[in-house]
């Protein structure tokens, strides 16, 4: 819609800020009307609109970025094209989440599967900008730390100039410094034990992954925050987001993950029960 333009003219935000008052208050008056569903699943009435906006809500009207895009480089505001080598496995990532997938993909084990559908995290950059919920930053002495609402994800960040641990963790090993009052953050040695067909995702942590942010405080309730996403693995170049972070005086919610995660119970007993059948047909 807006191809071609970096920023949107001050009637476009005044229109889409009147348009987020209205939408609140109808939710506060009882109507959920807005789905969020992911349009490239085309085959199935359910998947993809697993989360209205009674998981997403914000509390308040959501304030209006003049950005066009959150991804401000590339300069078409798109994501780059994915490395050759992982096309193949994109197309294998569109066949699982198909409510008919072929015969090869069994669901042979949780190792298939997401690792927000299993609960783990669904990585530190959908953390940032596309979680249900909000994060909140600690600063201690020698210390900051980004926990997360959903997953309770937690990011303990040194600042003592420490080198980076070899140990690789779904979070990645996080290093800050201090560039004046821009704080810099550092995360490399992210976990390599994700299914190589959910790291097709522009989340999906690989081995390669390299992120830099740039924390900016320039409002008592504004931080300008930047993330350069660097996967030579995934991404034919790097690509940069940069979104303005906004206060939010609420406390955490509450959030469990699948009361228990049965969802991936049943998904790998409905799998193995029609095993044992023999069937064939859908298994998702």
């Amino acid at each position: 819609q807006y191809a071609g333009r970096a920023t949107l003219t001050a009637e476009e935000v005044a229109a889409r800020a009147k348009q987020e008052e209205d939408e609140l208050k109808a939710r506060l008056a009882g109507a959920d009307f807005t789905s969020i569903g992911r349009p490239e699943i085309k085959d199935s009435p359910i998947a993809g609109n697993e989360y209205n906006r009674f998981w997403t809500e914000t509390g308040r009207p959501r304030r209006i970025s003049g950005q066009t895009s959150l991804i401000v480089d590339p300069p078409d505001g798109k994501l780059p094209p994915l490395n050759p080598t992982l096309v193949k496995r994109q197309a294998h990532h569109a066949a699982m989440v198909s409510s008919n997938p072929p015969p090869d993909v069994t669901n042979a084990s949780y190792v298939e599967r997401d690792t927000g559908e299993r609960c783990i995290t669904d990585g530190v950059p959908a953390s940032v900008y596309q979680g249900t919920g909000p994060n909140q930053i600690l600063q201690a002495p020698g210390y900051v730390i980004i926990q997360g609402e959903q997953f309770r994800d937690r990011r303990v960040i040194p600042l003592d100039g420490r080198p980076h641990s070899p140990v690789r963790q779904w979070l990645g090993d996080a290093r800050g410094r201090w560039d004046g009052t821009t704080l810099v953050v550092e995360t490399t040695n992210f976990s390599d034990k994700m299914h190589y067909v959910w790291q097709t995702y522009w989340r999906g942590a690989s081995a390669t992954m390299r992120m830099t942010e740039r924390f900016a405080r320039v409002a008592a309730d504004t931080i300008d925050y930047e993330m350069v996403v660097e996967d030579s693995t995934k991404f034919d170049r790097p690509f940069t987001v940069r979104v303005p972070i906004t206060k939010l005086d609420q406390a955490f919610l509450e959030y469990a993950c699948h009361e228990g995660n049965y969802g991936i119970l049943h998904t790998l007993s409905q799998a193995r029960n029609l095993e044992k059948a023999g069937a064939s047909g859908p298994r998702r």
